[in-house]
């Protein structure tokens, strides 16, 4: 028996989730306000306790890796380090951008996911859905509508130029559109309803098991979260110190 607990903190809507062999058993959101250094633990704690689940045996940790908010995803990923320093369980991460579109249940002829980037751009991925089995490390894999395939991204790209790429129907998702939505409702697009926009744990957690029953666990030495660009703390520090 493998117990598994998910982490999902790239995005405002944070949560937890325990299973068991794959199967959810228990999930609990974090309250609002991305005050998630300060929540992530305890609530996780607080489940577990009701669940009498046994943290220190957990075999397996699934994270959501971005992108999306630095802090909540560097958050997640420094929690699921210490539970395998701990444990010495399992690691898996999952994109921000696969767990949002994994939950999109109408069959579309494309998904484009949007999460907000700042700086007038988005982080944007697209997807379709394919006959081919699902296959993780291609980019394949299981959604509540079928098995979808990730054609493109993430990437940074900035709102006007994805519409221009985006199929007519292509159903456009993600917590972007709050934001960016008058600029897809503009053209031949479907918006995904506003509770659906965001990375859920359960897809967390479910992409996160099936990518390890295909054997695909990460280092967690090397595990990092997905930023597509430097902090820009960072970015200042280079631009001044002259380093590119």
């Amino acid at each position: 028996m493998i117990w598994s607990a998910a982490l999902e903190s790239s995005c405002p809507l944070g949560a937890v989730a325990l299973g068991r062999d794959g199967e959810l058993v228990a999930s609990e959101r974090l309250a609002p306000g991305m005050r998630h250094a300060r929540d992530l633990v305890p609530v996780l704690g607080r489940l577990a306790a009701r669940e009498k689940v046994d943290l220190g045996q957990l075999g397996l940790v699934i994270l959501d890796l971005g992108p999306g908010s630095f802090t909540g995803v560097r958050v997640g990923v420094a929690v699921a380090k210490a539970i395998y320093l701990a444990t010495g369980c399992q690691m898996v991460g999952v994109l921000a951008t696969d767990a949002v579109a994994a939950r999109v249940a109408e069959r579309h002829p494309e998904v484009c996911v949007v999460i907000d980037a700042t700086r007038g751009e988005l982080y944007a991925a697209r997807y379709q859905l394919t006959d081919q089995p699902a296959e993780p490390g291609r980019g394949r894999f299981t959604g509540a509508a079928g098995t979808w395939e990730r054609v493109f991204g993430p990437a940074i790209v900035r709102p006007a130029e994805l519409v221009t790429a985006l199929q007519p129907g292509c159903c456009v998702t993600g917590g972007g559109l709050s934001r960016y939505g008058d600029v897809f409702r503009a053209g031949e697009f479907v918006l995904a309803p506003e509770p659906d926009r965001f990375p859920a744990v359960e897809w967390v957690h479910a992409l996160g098991w099936e990518r390890y029953r295909s054997g695909l666990t990460d280092d967690p030495h090397a595990l990092e979260p997905m930023y597509l660009r430097l902090p820009a703390a960072e970015e200042r520090w280079r631009e001044r110190s002259g380093h590119v």
